[in-house]
C-alpha cells in the first residue's frame, strides 16, 4: 500500500477504522497482538500518505475514544491497549495532525487514566519548543486546564513538570489573554512542587556532605595524618583506628 492509490490508501484507513471502533470486534479489538498489526497499518500509511492523515488520525482517535463494555475485555488488558493507541496519536501529532490529537485528548481527559494522561503530556511538551503555532498553543493550553491533567502532573518527572510550567510562562510572556486562572494554579502548583523537590535535594545533599566531614574528623582534628608519609598497610591501620574510635 505504500505506492497505492489514495482511494485504495483510503479504503484501507476505512477497514482499519471498522476493525477499532466497530463494537461487535471488542473482544478481538482487545487483544494487544491484533490491535497493534492494525495501529502499525495506520501509522504506515499515514507516514506514506501525507493528504491522507487526518483520515489516520480520525481512525486512532475514534479508536482511542471507544470504550468497551466491561465484560468484553479485562481492564489491564484495556489499559495496554489504549498505550499502544497512544503512541500512535503521538505519531500523529507529530507528523501535523496536533489539533485533532489534543481535541481527542481533552475531549477524553475526564475520564482517561492518569498514568496514560501523564505519560502523555509529558512526551508532548518534550517534543515541542517556542515559538508556537497560536492554535495549536490553545489547544495544549485547553488540555492542560483540565483538572484531570494537573491531578496526573503531580506525580510527573521533575523535567516534565518543568515543561509545562515553561509552556504556561511562555504563554504569559507572548499571549496572556489565553493564561486563565486554572492554568494559573497549575504553574503556581507545579511551581511549588519543584521548589520542594529542590529544597529536599539541597537538604539531602547538605546532611551528606556533613556525614562526610564528621567521619573524616576527630576530636577537631582530620584524619589526613593518616596517610602523609605511611605505607599503604600502616595507613589502612590507622584509618580503620580512627573509624572505631
Amino acid at each position: 500500500l505504500a505506492n497505492g492509490a489514495p482511494v485504495v490508501v483510503a479504503g484501507a484507513l476505512h477497514w482499519v477504522r471498522s476493525n477499532l471502533v466497530e463494537p461487535s470486534l471488542a473482544k478481538l479489538r482487545y487483544k494487544p497482538e491484533a490491535v497493534t498489526e492494525l495501529i502499525d497499518l495506520a501509522d504506515d500509511l499515514a507516514d506514506d500518505h501525507w493528504q491522507l492523515r487526518s483520515h489516520a488520525a480520525a481512525a486512532v482517535t475514534a479508536a482511542f475514544e471507544a470504550t468497551p463494555a466491561s465484560e468484553d475485555v479485562e481492564a489491564l488488558t484495556a489499559v495496554k491497549v489504549k498505550q499502544r493507541l497512544l503512541d500512535s496519536l503521538l505519531h500523529l501529532l507529530a507528523r501535523g495532525e496536533a489539533l485533532a490529537v489534543l481535541a481527542c485528548m481533552r475531549r477524553t481527559a475526564q475520564s482517561a487514566d492518569l498514568a496514560l494522561m501523564r505519560y502523555f503530556v509529558t512526551e508532548v511538551v518534550a517534543m515541542v519548543a517556542p515559538p508556537y503555532a497560536p492554535d495549536f498553543l490553545r489547544a495544549l493550553l485547553d488540555l492542560l486546564a483540565q483538572p484531570r491533567v494537573a491531578e496526573a502532573l503531580r506525580a510527573a518527572e521533575p523535567r516534565a513538570q518543568r515543561a509545562v510550567v515553561d509552556v504556561v510562562g511562555y504563554t504569559h510572556q507572548h499571549m496572556p489573554s489565553l493564561v486563565d486562572d486554572a492554568l494559573v494554579l497549575l504553574h503556581d502548583g507545579l511551581i511549588e512542587r519543584l521548589s520542594n523537590v529542590m529544597q529536599r535535594y539541597l537538604g539531602s545533599g547538605l546532611v551528606e556532605a556533613g556525614r562526610t566531614v564528621q567521619s573524616r574528623t576527630r576530636g577537631g582534628e582530620t584524619d589526613d595524618r593518616c596517610d602523609a608519609d605511611m605505607p599503604g598497610d600502616r595507613a589502612a591501620d590507622c584509618r580503620a583506628s580512627r573509624t572505631v574510635a
